[in-house]
């Protein structure tokens, strides 16, 4: 029998490479997602222990977000970080993989500061004390 040395060895290749199969999702390159304006009105959005796949699909359903990156690997999951700014770089001192959405906009509303929060939160002081 072929010893599995191959199989084992192309696993750590396509680890190296990333290769994805995701629609419209590239890899921008090693290190976090960074750039001008990375920390803009209301990015980034830190999403939680995600798979590559799951950080994607949440990038791709929030508005304005372009890219996204992945840091801290255990197992198949990452901490997942949405970002939606203009100029994405990979900062490669960071240890985390950026990801690009193609084709993906930034949107100018979700960059700007955000505005005073409204006072629509209704207040819990009409239940009566618990205990």
């Amino acid at each position: 029998a072929e010893p599995d040395t191959r199989s084992r060895a192309k696993i750590l290749e396509e680890d190296d490479q990333d290769f994805i199969n995701i629609k419209d999702v590239e890899l921008l390159g090693k290190g976090a997602c960074r750039g001008q304006g990375w920390q803009s009105g209301q990015w980034p959005l830190p999403q939680g222990r995600k798979s590559l796949k799951e950080c994607a699909e949440k990038c791709k359903g929030t508005k304005g977000c372009v890219a996204f990156d992945l840091s801290n690997k255990e197992s198949d999951k990452y901490d997942c970080l949405l970002l939606g700014h203009k100029d994405v770089l990979p900062a490669s001192g960071l240890a985390a993989k950026c990801y690009v959405i193609r084709g993906a906009r930034p949107v100018e509303s979700t960059l700007a500061a955000p505005a005073a929060p409204t006072a629509k939160r209704t207040s819990k002081d009409n239940y009566p004390p618990s205990g």
